[in-house]
């Protein structure tokens, strides 16, 4: 019986797991390298294990994804821990007469509370020197010019393979201020990239990661400073149907990437809900049960695709009955008015049929002021006038003033707004010292949106401004088509360049600022 009960003990213990223990003051201290096997900055290393000894026990459980082995090993590893020592175990030798660096980052933590070993990083060769030459950079957002964590420099050796096909020879990741310090090159020919990989994989995805690059070759005798890197998003990739889907009154049809503009679809009721979604309303011109549509989309790039849909919609399961429609504003100013009033509103479904009469604008003065109506779509309305009201406006739909396809019809809707006087107002005005075209935003610092613009080589000038916190910003509009255009790897082009003031522009009301300029 005794020896069942010994049994028994040292087969729970075999299998118990090690549990770090409860209470006591917290551990803040990382895990502290004893020793490595090679030493840092060895040379001549001929081995297919790396070994490093730590004072502590480990959790690498994410080690294999965050280490980064500069340049690629070309060979797979995988880890073990024994004890306090880490061994990283290649599948073959590594190449001879190169420079490997490890950079570890997050993927070596203590057990308790899993503080990173911080900064850990080993470098060696397999040959009889050290590669020492390094290339720093400044990773930063074109249009924020915000710094960029954890972007990726990347470095590609001059051959005839197309970057695109192949992992760059040497890259690292950029910390919280956009700093890059690639450490430990050799002497070469390179091209260089940036990537905000977001999905890891070292190469561009156009849908959703942003990159810059240099211009032109570095021959990489000595060290060098590339300066300040701009990240641009530019999705060149030709535009697809994602999904589209039936109902009743409407196809829905959801494209792969955003668009500003549909073109050939003027026989038809149709609306861009966002600008990944478009709307094809049953109507009268509707004559078929099945449609096979081709039309264009164009991007904000001004790049056109053709593309072809077979459309129908669903029958009813009962009849509907009338209901209340929803109206969407699209002001984006959603109190204040200066004396050119300007109400913008979205229809879900085409209107049939407007009561002028029921659409009432009130000001707070005697006078009787009469707003225009006017149609861009059947979907979209647009209601301006320049009003004599020292304070407020007000904009009033009654019951039944509109009525859509579906025969749904307005309840009583209201809008209120303040508005501003000349004294209320302020203006700023600027110059350049270069010539090239311009486009010059005042950019509302609360939401990022656009403000007002206006196109300039000189001199800019902005009247009758809300009072509030700005971001001037300056697009050189390099070939003169009025909207900024990214760069493109393929051919070698460079963004159009992008300045943004470095500091808010606090605006107060009844001020007129001058010389408040941008440049370079």
């Amino acid at each position: 019986m005794r020896v069942l009960v010994l049994v028994f003990i040292v087969s729970l213990f075999s299998c118990a797991q090690f549990v770090p223990p409860t209470g006591g003051k917290k551990d803040i201290i990382p895990p502290k390298l004893v020793n490595s096997f090679p030493e840092n900055k060895s040379t001549n290393v001929k081995t297919k294990i790396i070994k490093l000894e730590f004072d502590e026990y480990l959790d690498i459980s994410s080690l294999q994804q965050d280490l980064l082995i500069i340049p690629d090993p070309k060979s797979t590893f995988y880890t073990k821990m024994k004890g306090k020592t880490v061994n990283i175990i290649f599948n073959k030798p590594l190449r001879d007469s190169t420079t490997y660096s490890f950079y570890f980052r997050n993927g070596i933590k203590d057990i308790s509370e899993r503080n990173p070993a911080s900064n850990l990083k080993l470098v060696f060769s397999t040959g009889s020197y050290i590669d020492s030459l390094n290339v720093k950079a400044n990773l930063r957002d074109i249009n924020t010019k915000q710094p960029i964590l954890n972007a990726t420099l990347a470095l590609y050796k001059i051959d005839t393979t197309p970057i695109s096909k192949r992992k760059p020879d040497y890259f690292i990741k950029s910390d919280s201020s956009g700093n890059i310090n690639l450490e430990n090159i050799k002497t070469g020919k390179f091209k260089i990239i940036a990537i905000n990989d977001l999905n890891s994989n070292l190469n561009i995805d156009q849908k959703t990661e942003s990159y810059a690059f240099l211009s032109d070759t570095i021959n990489l005798i000595k060290n060098i400073d590339i300066g300040t890197l701009e990240l641009f998003r530019a999705n060149r990739l030709k535009n697809k149907i994602k999904k589209g889907t039936a109902r009743e009154h409407e196809y829905l049809i959801q494209f792969d990437k955003p668009i500003k503009k549909i073109i050939g679809l003027d026989t038809l009721d149709y609306k861009l809900k966002d600008a990944n979604y478009l709307s094809i309303f049953k109507t009268d011109k509707i004559k078929k049960d099945t449609l096979l549509l081709t039309f264009i989309t164009q991007d904000s790039l001004l790049t056109k695709d053709t593309l072809n849909q077979k459309i129908y919609f669903t029958k009813p399961n009962k009849p509907s009955k009338p209901g209340s429609l929803t109206i969407n504003t699209l002001n984006k100013s959603n109190s204040f008015f200066t004396k050119d009033v300007h109400y913008a509103f979205n229809f879900d479904y085409p209107i049939t049929s407007t009561d002028s009469s029921k659409v009432i604008f009130k000001t707070d003065t005697l006078s009787t002021e009469k707003p225009k109506l006017k149609w861009t779509s059947k979907t979209e309305l647009h209601i301006d006038i320049i009003t004599k009201a020292k304070q407020k406006v007000e904009l009033l739909f009654l019951n039944s003033a509109f009525k859509n396809m579906k025969g749904d019809t307005t309840s009583i809707t209201g809008f209120s707004n303040t508005v501003l006087q000349e004294e209320d107002l302020a203006t700023l005005s600027g110059n350049f010292k270069n010539t090239d075209p311009k486009i010059v935003q005042l950019i509302d610092s609360d939401n990022n949106t656009i403000h007002k613009q206006t196109l300039c080589t000189t001199a800019y000038s902005f009247r009758d401004i809300i009072p509030g916190t700005y971001f001037l910003k300056s697009i050189i509009d390099s070939n003169n088509n009025g909207i900024w255009d990214p760069g493109n790897l393929d051919k070698n082009i460079q963004p159009e360049k992008i300045l943004i003031s470095k500091e808010p522009i606090k605006i107060k009301a009844n001020f007129e600022l001058k010389n408040i300029n941008i440049e370079n």
